[in-house]
């Protein structure tokens, strides 16, 4: 096989996010497998299948075969017709003997040796091809299948039986595009990573409603909804949130994504053209319609004066003294104490409120920060009330909310 390396070494990066790195079960789920007559580097954690390509000419089963008399017709042909008829291939000087010229133009007659598929370990692969530097590599597969060789150091690794490698399920079908998002909005689900709960899929998942392209990720101390605007209305599911970062990696801008056969496929606008086909997970999203609701008491702050406020009291918290407390009562003061790190105060003025609000609440500076960056414009406008949580939009904005939990202090 020849292949341009760069694009190889892309591929190989991009599918390889989505193998199961750890699984010492099944350790096949730690390799990849690439499939050159379709161009195609494939990686899975059976969870997710991933799929980047070289596109059809990356992949060459070289010139067409040499005929049986092209050599005895060689033979006689004086050097000078050679250096004409075959000048493209170059490198011919006037002393080159005829011996050196027959077996240069032979060998660029014959096909390169096209090699099958296979599975590898994507690191090993990966760093192998790095020490290369021709744009093109060849890469040579033994014949027991066993081992592969990769370019002019004839540097070899070990290669193993593609039978093992896990098929990806069959989903041909119609397929429906649902909705594209954005990098930004996927972070805004993502943020709420839920590590701790890897058990309750509603956690470590983001659901997509179906209903006004509303999108909810929560890691139970917070909740963040999102609203995109091109989803056509479709039948609600709950995908990795993981899987979903990992797309976010590749992609420059966006991710597409599609419905077929009860599976998602999400298509990446990488370099090397990334889909991941991604089961749904089993579970049911907890109601959360009642939560996103405006509260009567709204403060708006601008972000030039809470944002720095919120960096400094993140400096001084610590997972044992995380709570911040937050009295809002004609300004906003926030006294967070550490007995390693020291004590920080702010008074953070208002730009506009709800008048009669004297509310006490301890809240985490880093989720506040969180949630602020979330958001577009200026200002940020907090909706708050006693002994419960708080929700923090852009003024007049019901689609993108965060909604952060008080602390017990």
């Amino acid at each position: 096989m020849i292949t341009n390396r760069k694009k190889l070494i892309q591929a190989i990066e991009a599918s390889g996010k989505f193998r199961d790195k750890g699984n010492a079960i099944t350790p096949m789920l730690q390799m990849i497998k690439i499939d050159p007559e379709k161009g195609e580097v494939i990686a899975t954690d059976l969870e997710a299948y991933a799929v980047s390509y070289f596109k059809a000419e990356d992949f060459t089963r070289g010139a067409p075969p040499v005929s049986s008399d092209l050599e005895p017709m060689l033979k006689k042909m004086t050097k000078a017709e050679l250096v004409e008829e075959y000048s493209e291939i170059g490198g011919f000087i006037a002393d080159t003997p005829k011996a050196d010229m027959l077996d240069r133009i032979i060998k660029a007659k014959t096909p390169a040796p096209f090699i099958e598929t296979f599975c590898c370990e994507p690191i090993q692969l990966r760093d192998l091809l790095k020490i290369e530097n021709d744009e093109e590599i060849e890469i040579v597969l033994s014949d027991n299948k066993s081992s592969i060789a990769i370019g002019k150091n004839f540097s070899d690794m070990p290669a193993f039986d593609i039978e093992d490698f896990p098929d990806i399920p069959d989903v041909t079908g119609t397929m429906e595009c649902l909705f594209s998002i954005t990098k930004k909005q996927i972070g805004a689900l993502t943020a709420l990573k839920g590590d701790a709960y890897e058990n309750r899929a509603h956690i470590v998942g983001a659901y997509f409603s179906g209903e006004k392209g509303r999108a909810v990720s929560t890691d139970i101390k917070r909740l963040n909804m999102i609203t995109i605007n091109n989803a056509v209305k479709h039948n609600p599911f709950i995908v990795s949130k993981k899987h979903l970062q990992l797309c976010a990696g590749l992609s420059k801008e966006k991710i597409d994504i599609h419905e077929i056969n009860g599976m998602y496929l999400f298509t990446v606008d990488n370099d090397v053209d990334t889909a991941i086909l991604a089961r749904p997970l089993e579970c049911e999203f907890p109601r959360y319609e009642d939560l996103v609701k405006k509260h009567d008491a709204k403060i708006v702050f601008t972000k030039e004066e809470i944002i720095p406020a919120c960096q400094k009291a993140i400096q001084v918290m610590s997972n044992e003294f995380a709570g911040c407390i937050c009295n809002f009562n004609g300004d906003l003061k926030m006294h967070i104490a550490n007995p390693i790190k020291g004590t920080y105060k702010k008074v953070v003025p208002y730009k506009a409120h709800t008048e009669g609000i004297n509310i006490e609440l301890a809240l985490n500076p880093q989720f506040l920060m969180d949630a602020i960056k979330n958001l577009k414009g200026d200002d940020v406008e907090i909706s708050i009330r006693e002994d419960s949580h708080v929700i923090l939009t852009a003024p007049d904005d019901n689609k993108n909310v965060n909604i952060i939990m008080p602390m017990k202090i």
